[in-house]
């Protein structure tokens, strides 16, 4: 007999993520079911025993499910270490755009519109701290209309 291998027995985390939606359809499903249950005596036309158990037994069960999920959930939230590999926790860094300086202020800038790259752009200077400045760049010329045949 050899050692149990630890990364095999490891879930994806897309795996867990997909449990509390499955629990969720799962309580909905039970949810529904005993208002069905309860439902069918009150309006008389069913038996209080018709589904298998009564009522409150089913009541009973659907809590005790719910409970179960609930607590499952708050474990898978607070300590993922255990159910997922080390590496696939860790974070990514981002490396951050290099801020500008004019006259020993920092520039932040925005573009109207988003993402829109050539062309002719105004260029306004508002500042919103003392030691910030905000440059707005709004698109006045198309790139196409710059570099028309």
């Amino acid at each position: 007999m050899g050692a149990i291998n630890t990364k095999q027995s490891k879930f994806k985390i897309k795996d867990l993520l997909l449990l509390p939606k499955l629990f969720l359809v799962i309580t909905v499903v039970l949810i529904m079911w005993v208002v069905i249950v309860l439902s069918g005596p009150m309006f008389g036309v069913f038996e209080p025993d018709w589904a298998g158990l009564s009522p409150s037994l089913w009541l009973l069960m659907v809590s005790i499910f719910i409970g179960i999920f609930i607590v499952i959930d708050i474990i898978l939230y607070a300590t993922p270490r255990f159910f997922v590999d080390q590496s696939k926790l860790e974070f990514s860094t981002v490396e951050l755009p290099e801020i500008e300086n004019r006259n020993g202020k920092q520039v932040h800038e925005f573009t109207y519109p988003v993402g829109v790259k050539g062309g002719v752009f105004s260029k306004t200077y508002v500042q919103i701290e003392q030691n910030k400045i905000l440059r707005i760049r709004n698109l006045m010329i198309k790139k196409e209309e710059i570099w028309k045949k």
